[in-house]
């Protein structure tokens, strides 16, 4: 609620200042914190919880104000959509997108996946109705260890169903990038 006052008397302040019709305010915070659930005190983790973080964008012309939007969206896509909203060219090469159509009609779908990783090789994926987190294989050649939510039908994410929708586990691990290299230690001499 502290922050609702906050941004409040930023958009008054606009208003009053005669600067509300040429400018783009975004709240954004940071991500989740899980207290217990999956057995975890933090945040460092590929979990709902602690990868949600808020988002408010507000820019002139904007048609229904206030209204939330259950897509699921990147960080990555901030750049983008601010690039838009200013009629600024984009740039080449982004893994963003612009969340204008999500701002004009927050019922839009999602235009991709949302993408995140963690240290050791852990990658997640989240679909409109699935999260799937990959943990690298601690051998070469071994298959990654893979946990699978139905997030319509399981929020709390206490159901992993990699076992039963190995068809799912195989398009989603298809559309995970690699991970991240590790750095490699040089033997001293």
């Amino acid at each position: 609620s502290y922050v609702d006052v906050q941004a409040g008397r930023v958009l008054d302040a606009l208003t009053t200042l005669g600067l509300a019709e040429n400018t783009v305010v975004v709240v954004w915070g940071d991500h989740g914190f899980l207290l217990g659930e999956h057995a975890i005190w933090g945040k460092h983790c590929l979990y709902e919880r602690a990868l949600q973080s808020p988002l408010m964008i507000r820019y002139p012309g904007l048609t229904q104000p206030g209204r939330a939007s259950p897509t699921i969206v990147e960080t990555v896509d901030i750049f983008p959509t601010l690039v838009d909203l200013c009629a600024l060219p984009l740039p080449a090469g982004l893994d963003g997108r612009s969340l204008r159509p999500q701002l004009t009609d927050p019922a839009a779908p999602s235009t991709k996946p949302a993408l995140s990783f963690w240290t050791g090789g852990q990658r997640t994926i989240r679909t409109e109705r699935w999260r799937m987190i990959a943990q690298e294989a601690s051998a070469p050649g071994t298959p990654p260890s893979v946990e699978l939510f139905d997030m319509a039908a399981d929020p709390n994410e206490a159901r992993n169903l990699a076992a039963t929708e190995p068809a799912t586990v195989t398009a989603l691990l298809a559309r995970l990038p690699a991970p991240f290299p590790t750095k490699t230690r040089r033997a001293k001499p």
